[in-house]
């Protein structure tokens, strides 16, 4: 007949590394203890996290300001573009945003990457980067039709994770669009 409402606010779980997670990271389903259940019209509903940094950089000012972490290569503002050249061919051009958080996101923290990327050969969005050779990447490869993500290490070198066929032409504006929940990252391209 009548509804009612119950909220609580669990802990974080924290390992035994000191990682912490909240709900999200575990499985959803239903349970009783010493008693009969008939459940029905179940619900799992994931809601949309609430923004609390949004930031746009359109570079009309001529500057790049809010890119003030690391930077490799060369990179100029020109007509709203951010424009970046590797100083050599075996390094690539790098210009980092910086979050301003010294602890990183929070594990259940969601972050939405969108851009406007034109690439003549291998090009995208860098993210979780540690340094200049130690980071994740979303690439788009016109000369094989190919996005990638993959990541990059001093160890390992540039390592492709997933690979997706896209028909992709040198040279034109495509929109890109990662998210990043969790351990998980989503990518569309236009």
């Amino acid at each position: 007949q009548g509804g009612r409402s119950l909220t609580y606010t669990f802990a974080a779980r924290v390992d035994a590394d000191g990682f912490r997670y909240g709900l999200n990271a575990g499985l959803v389903g239903l349970g009783a203890q010493n008693a009969k259940g008939r459940i029905d019209n179940v619900v799992v509903q994931v809601l949309p996290p609430k923004a609390t940094l949004q930031e746009t950089e359109d570079f009309g000012d001529g500057m790049a300001d809010r890119f003030t972490g690391l930077t490799a290569g060369n990179w100029t503002v020109s007509g709203g573009h951010y424009d970046g050249t590797p100083n050599a061919s075996t390094e690539p051009a790098l210009s980092i945003v910086s979050l301003g958080l010294s602890d990183g996101l929070d594990p259940n923290s969601v972050l939405e990457l969108e851009s406007t990327v034109r690439v003549n050969s291998y090009g995208g969005i860098v993210f979780d980067e540690y340094a200049a050779d130690d980071f994740k990447f979303v690439a788009l490869v016109p000369a094989t039709d190919q996005v990638i993500i993959g990541h990059r290490t001093a160890r390992q070198g540039w390592v492709n994770d997933a690979v997706t066929s896209f028909v992709l032409t040198a040279g034109v504006d495509y929109k890109v669009n990662v998210m990043l929940v969790g351990t998980t990252v989503s990518v569309s391209v236009n």
